[in-house]
């Protein structure tokens, strides 16, 4: 899109946070708040499989599709709380 990273990221944080009204949750980093962030491979791909979910449900239209970016690792509250294996 031509945009520079300053105008990105407030578009992926900050902006859905005011939105969703959670934005008094998040903060600098000199602010102490704990980080919720979510770590992917945009290059792994996988197959998802329902048998894999974390969540009791378990209806998905994507079953058995074939799709790109993995999830490696998520932090919530500042801890990890999924790591792949």
């Amino acid at each position: 899109t031509g945009r520079s990273l300053e105008e990105i990221l407030p578009l992926l944080t900050c902006n859905p946070a005011k939105m969703l009204d959670v934005y008094d949750r998040i903060g600098s980093l000199d602010t102490g708040k704990d980080a919720d962030v979510v770590v992917i491979d945009p290059k792994e791909s996988y197959v998802i499989d329902v048998k894999d979910f974390v969540s009791k449900g378990k209806n998905t239209p994507f079953h058995g599709k074939k799709v790109n970016g993995k999830v490696k690792v998520t932090i919530c509250g500042g801890r990890v709380v999924y790591e792949d294996k």
